[in-house]
């Protein structure tokens, strides 16, 4: 899957766009303690919002466009938590014989 933060390049052609989609992901940024990281493991949080927003992606699509990303942090009793939101658009496109930028 191409994931972009900007429209397609001049050599792909947009053949289809559908509806706007966007996940919100969660990623502890507190100290863990010892004992919470061997319980949880180390993971890649940030993996997991792209693989979020991926998996909402219709079958059709072969890109997703425009990414933007915005972050907002909040402090729990439970530890700091960073909240994720990417937005960006599912297209089909096919590469062009000439540039059409």
């Amino acid at each position: 899957m191409l994931m972009l933060t900007t429209p397609l390049p001049g050599n792909l052609k947009l053949i289809k766009s559908f509806s706007l989609i966007w996940s919100v992901s969660q990623v502890e940024i507190s100290n863990k303690g010892l004992l919470k990281k061997v319980l949880q493991g180390a993971g890649n949080e940030y993996q997991e919002a792209f693989d979020a927003l991926n998996s909402q992606v219709p079958s059709e699509a072969n890109a997703v466009v425009g990414i933007q990303v915005s972050t907002a942090t909040h402090e729990f009793t439970n530890g700091t938590f960073l909240y994720v939101t990417l937005i960006g658009t599912p297209v089909l496109y096919e590469e062009s014989e000439r540039d059409l930028s």
